[in-house]
């Protein structure tokens, strides 16, 4: 894959997996957390740019299990959970997620910096 000359390869991105009572029960989202650090850590590149981490709830608990990519500005905490302005303004977040989905979520926009239209949905 090519890099993309329009984003730094010094770009930061949280991964945010929901873990909310339906997300992290009925969903299993323990499971896609580690499949995510699991793909994460085969690529160094991915390694140093990309953390995982738990968020308490999307409140979209029909469409789940759900998750965020969230572009870090330099000083951005990656364990801070994102605020509703930047849910809104950052395309990142990806209903109904499965272990495929989120590999690509991770491989594709998290290497590139470019939300997988296909995938991605308005907060």
């Amino acid at each position: 894959m090519t890099q993309d000359a329009s984003r730094p390869r010094s770009q930061r991105f949280s991964l945010k997996i929901c873990d909310g009572p339906s997300c992290g029960l009925s969903h299993d989202s323990d499971r896609l957390a580690e499949h995510a650090r699991e793909v994460i850590a085969r690529d160094p590149e991915l390694a140093s740019r990309v953390s995982v981490d738990a968020l308490s709830c999307f409140g979209r608990c029909d469409e789940g299990p759900n998750c965020f990519l969230q572009a870090l500005g330099p000083h951005d905490d990656p364990d801070d959970e994102p605020g509703p302005e930047v849910l809104e303004t950052q395309r990142g977040f990806y209903p109904g997620v499965d272990r495929d989905s989120l590999t690509r979520i991770v491989t594709e926009h998290g290497r590139t910096g470019r939300p997988i239209e296909a995938l991605v949905d308005d907060y």
